[in-house]
């Protein structure tokens, strides 16, 4: 979220969340310098904390934040260390592999998650500007009264199709590997000692 549109950023802090939305957009990845699609999240602020804003005749007054919006965009990986995997994670627990295989990322529109806040100061010629990042996800430890929401994938005409698994990076490959071999190597050490 920018102040660019005229809202300031929420205060960073931990919120309760409904998903409203997800949407596929595609961004420039410079590290790997090819254009993705990645999923664009879309939440609702359920909490009904305050924040100071200034009005139009310059005095401070408190507002809420229920039904400010948050964004996350996320790449389609699936894994333990990925956000979507950790969005997955935090709003349905442990997937099995055949879960993971028919993720549909509308699947979770309307559940609940909690979320932790920071605000970023823009960059370049976003100087001055301050936006909201969503640094982590968790299990709701209480829900909150839900939004009603249009774009719910329960009932609604939406089209989507499951996450197709991506394969590792090939230095994450490599070092998988290697941690199974260490593993294997000190399991095989251990039977050596007991014989």
């Amino acid at each position: 979220i920018s102040t660019k549109e005229g809202f300031a950023a929420v205060p960073a802090d931990k919120y309760t969340v409904q998903i409203t939305d997800v949407n596929l957009k595609t961004q420039f990845n410079s590290f790997k310098q090819i254009e993705e699609d990645l999923l664009n999240y879309e939440f609702a602020v359920l909490d009904n904390k305050t924040m100071d804003v200034e009005n139009e005749q310059g005095k401070t007054e408190a507002e809420s934040v229920r039904g400010r919006k948050l964004w996350k965009r996320v790449s389609q990986n699936l894994g333990a260390k990925s956000w979507l995997g950790k969005l997955a994670f935090a709003v349905l627990g442990e997937l099995t592999i055949d879960q993971k295989k028919a993720f549909d990322p509308e699947s979770v529109i309307d559940m609940q998650v909690d979320v932790m806040v920071e605000i970023q100061e823009g960059q370049g010629k976003n100087v001055g500007n301050q936006y909201n990042n969503i640094i982590a996800f968790s299990k709701t430890t209480k829900e909150l009264t839900p939004f009603d929401n249009d774009k719910s994938a329960k009932g609604a005409d939406r089209e989507s199709k499951p996450v197709e698994p991506e394969a590792m990076a090939e230095e994450e490959s490599d070092d998988f590997i290697k941690g199974l071999e260490k593993d294997k190597d000190a399991a095989d050490e251990k039977d050596s000692k007991k014989k």
